[in-house]
């Protein structure tokens, strides 16, 4: 599981690079055509990072028997991955930014990095932008206007939320924790189950051993 969740954060992770290069490219005179093409490339990173994502977060469940059923198997879907997660598996499996890392305690970020729910935003978006359309957008001259600005939020917002962050597995007392390493000089992706236990209802740091 370790390993397969590593391969899938080290394929998020050049996603994100390619999608950090097509917005820096942005800046540079390319005509339109060459703008239009750039920024659906650019979509389908965020796309692809959703999808990844989903994918990436069920692996880290495949301990749990409820998350290996054929339904879960054949989703892809990142939104339908999270739904199915949060309703069946484990309403917490969503992964969380770490802020803070010291001896045995977490510190998890809260109300800050991306949420399921800003997750969903991002893809549907990527999807409606990528969408062709019909006869009847296109005879309306309809025009999609493709957003540099946004594509540099979502890459900001994924890089906040996956930097370094953990996915919690209370049914089987363990914490999943991810260093992405992102950037130029950033190694390999780092990966580690520990056991995980929380601190009573008002302390929301969990701690892992």
């Amino acid at each position: 599981m370790v390993r397969h969740y590593g391969g899938l954060m080290g394929h998020i992770k050049f996603r994100l690079d390619t999608l950090a290069n097509i917005v820096r490219c942005s800046n540079e005179d390319e005509g339109i055509h060459s703008a239009i093409v750039s920024g659906e490339l650019g979509y389908l990173q965020v796309r692809k990072v959703c999808e990844t994502l989903a994918l990436a977060t069920l692996i880290a469940h495949n301990q749990i028997e409820a998350a290996t059923s054929k339904k879960f198997l054949k989703e892809y879907n990142a939104e339908a991955i999270f739904t199915m997660l949060a309703r069946q598996v484990n309403p917490e499996g969503f992964p969380q930014a770490v802020m803070e890392w010291r001896g045995n305690t977490l510190t998890l970020a809260a109300g800050g990095p991306m949420d399921r729910t800003e997750l969903k935003q991002a893809y549907i978006r990527s999807h409606t932008m990528l969408h062709t359309g019909g006869l009847a957008d296109i005879f309306a001259n309809k025009e999609v206007r493709l957003d540099f600005r946004e594509l540099t939020t979502f890459h900001n917002r994924f890089v906040e939320l996956l930097s370094v962050h953990a996915v919690a597995l209370p049914e089987i007392e363990t914490i999943l924790l991810c260093a992405l390493n992102h950037g130029p000089s950033g190694g390999k992706v780092h990966v580690r189950l520990s056991q995980a236990k929380r601190n009573p209802p008002h302390d929301t740091q969990p701690h892992h051993h």
